[in-house]
Order: structure tokens, then sequence, then C-alpha cells
């Protein structure tokens, strides 16, 4: 599991870097695309669980910041809580 988090925070920092996409709203409209997804309301439950508005710039290089966006994505991914310590341990992968 903290191999697939970690995928998950290259991607997100390459949307961040390469796109210029720094909030929940703009990674999560890349990430999960209207024409597959329900996207409002995956932006909505990524930003009510991880606590984050989702217009906010984020922090990219916040630990805090991005593994509580990474966990509540994976949330909506797998219809169950994330478990923090693998999530952690995927960005200390990076």
């Amino acid at each position: 599991m903290p191999y697939g988090y970690r995928a998950m925070f290259v991607i997100l920092r390459t949307y961040y870097v390469k796109y210029g996409l720094c909030s929940i709203s703009k990674m999560i409209r890349r990430w999960a695309p209207a024409n597959e997804n329900n996207t409002i309301a995956y932006i909505n439950h990524v930003s009510a669980w991880s606590g984050i508005h989702k217009d906010a710039t984020l922090e990219i290089t916040s630990k805090t910041m991005m593994c509580a966006v990474v966990a509540a994505m994976s949330r909506v991914e797998n219809g169950t809580k994330a478990n923090g310590t693998d999530v952690q341990k995927g960005w200390d992968l990076l």
C-alpha cells in the first residue's frame, strides 16, 4: 500500500509542478474527469474529509496537508478510510 500512496503523491506533485494545478478542485478535475466520474462529488468529499477548502492553494511540500488529501482521495476510490500509517509511509518513500 505505501507504494500505491507514493504513486499518488508523485502524480499530484506532477499536476502541481507541470500543469499548475494547485488546489483539490483543479487536481481532482484532472484525476477524475467528469466524463468518467461524478467529479463535483469527488471534490466535495476530498475537501470535507481532508479539512481543506476545495479551492485553497495546496502546499505540495507539506506532509500533513498532502497526506490528508491523499487519504481522502483513497477513501473515495476504495470506499473505506485509508490507513494513515500507510499513507505516511508512502510520503516517506518520496
